[in-house]
């Protein structure tokens, strides 16, 4: 039997596994940012120090089973049931890519998968109480892997799927309240479930506006889609992303739309007059813009208007006039 401390074995053993572990972080972190990127999370990785793992399992009298059988194998049973030794989290905008990004890692063929929370079931067991709510999945690799066989048995990584705010919960009573010796203030502790249930409130809200913003039946939103599908004729390189809503919102404030019928017929005859100023324009930034074509509408048959709305200054008003060959004096 080793002379040394039972604490020292177990950071010891520990200290074997622990660059193995970050290898399957590390993969773990790698694949979740290819398989989400179109959706941005924010994405970390963490890998638990010698004395928080070693705290962990004190508290949660694993220690038991060595007073029992003290020896190596207990150790690494040890190690083996605490399944977050590292962990990646990932946060999202809203609820329903929370649950869908979920989905996604549960079922995903990369890793084997154990969900250990559920937010659903935090709810059911709770229906009263205010809490954390997130989405928690064990993953170990398939197949041997880059490790060493005895090494496999530790490769679990826990994935943490939360919203922001449900993030930014966490962050204040995990770190600031539970991680010192405010956990058994009873005001701090109601501050913080009052707070978890205005979150919530506020978390379906936002989900309600992302909703409401993909939906193309929503007039606004549909009119710029058309708008930018009529520019992308004369500028077929132009993506959305280029789009300057800050501008949109100005015209639209100040001068408002025209139906599409009237715009699509105004583009239809001045076809390759609108073509040629875009052309002659295309380093100017309104001309980048596809408001830039109702700006030629507004010119040529309500000059006085646009000029009258302050939304162009004249230098402006005059290259538009000019660009487009609309004749008029006030320019």
């Amino acid at each position: 039997m080793s002379n040394l401390s039972k604490e020292e074995r177990f950071v010891n053993r520990y200290r074997e596994i622990k660059d193995k572990l970050g290898l399957w972080g590390k993969c773990v972190e790698d694949h979740l940012l290819n398989t989400f990127s179109s959706i941005k999370p924010v994405i970390s990785l963490r890998l638990k120090e010698e004395d928080s793992l070693y705290g962990k399992a004190y508290h949660r009298n694993l220690y038991d089973d060595l007073a029992k059988e003290d020896n190596d194998e207990t150790i690494d049973k040890i190690l083996v049931e605490i399944k977050d030794k590292v962990g990646v989290r990932i946060v999202v905008k809203d609820i329903d890519t929370a649950q869908s990004v979920f989905n996604n890692i549960k079922c995903d063929t990369y890793w084997q998968s154990d969900v250990t929370r559920e937010i659903k079931d935090t709810i059911y067991a709770q229906p009263d109480t205010f809490v954390y709510t997130g989405y928690h999945v064990i993953v170990s690799p398939k197949g041997a892997g880059p490790y060493p066989w005895w090494s496999k048995q530790f490769m679990t990584c826990e994935v943490q799927i939360r919203t922001k705010l449900q993030d930014t919960y966490a962050n204040v009573s995990h770190d600031i309240v539970y991680k010192k010796v405010f956990r058994h203030d009873i005001e701090i502790r109601r501050l913080l479930a009052r707070s978890m249930a205005l979150l919530e409130v506020v978390d379906e809200s936002f989900k309600s506006v992302y909703n409401m913003t993909y939906d193309a039946s929503r007039s606004l939103p549909a009119y710029v889609d058309h708008l930018v599908e009529l520019y992308k004729k004369y500028s077929p390189s132009f993506r959305e992303d280029q789009i300057d809503y800050r501008v949109f919102d100005q015209f639209l404030n100040s001068l408002g739309t025209v139906s599409p019928e009237r715009l699509d017929l105004f583009l239809a005859r001045r076809e390759r007059t609108i073509k040629r100023g875009l052309s002659h324009n295309s380093g100017s930034f309104l001309f980048k813009q596809p408001i830039i074509l109702l700006l030629a509408y507004y010119a040529t048959f309500q000059h006085e208007d646009l000029e009258s709305s302050g939304f162009l200054s004249s230098e402006d008003l005059r290259k538009i006039s000019e660009g487009f060959n609309i004749a008029s004096t006030t320019y």
